[in-house]
């Protein structure tokens, strides 16, 4: 019996998907590289955390977490967890706002990655 891979067509879109649901949102890394996201939304992190007192831009980097974390295999689950989750857990207040805005799907992704 040999391993099945599941490739996950969100991850690759991932770029795209967060031009269109962030429009505020310029990455200064200009290459298409999938490879590259994990340094995009490190930056994308940091955009969130220094938005999140503007609703509408907040909205929208929710509803682009929601989306893909709903859509995306296991490879974009684990980016999202690690890139964007992991360096918001330190700070309660912005962690308890994230975690309030959540989809179902994407709120039991986002304590998976919780340190306990």
């Amino acid at each position: 019996m040999g391993f099945v891979i599941l490739h996950d067509e969100t991850y690759g879109k991932l770029r795209q998907i967060l031009k269109e649901s962030v429009p505020s949102f310029n990455s200064v890394f200009n290459v298409d590289d999938t490879n590259e996201m994990y340094l995009v939304l490190g930056e994308f992190t940091r955009f969130l955390r220094e938005n999140i007192t503007d609703d509408l831009v907040a909205e929208q980097c929710f509803q682009f977490i929601n989306t893909v974390l709903e859509k995306g295999g296991n490879k974009t689950k684990d980016t999202i967890g690690l890139q964007v989750f992991e360096p918001i857990y330190d700070d309660a207040i912005l962690s308890k706002k994230v975690e309030l805005n959540l989809n179902q799907k994407a709120k039991g992704i986002f304590i998976k990655y919780k340190p306990v």
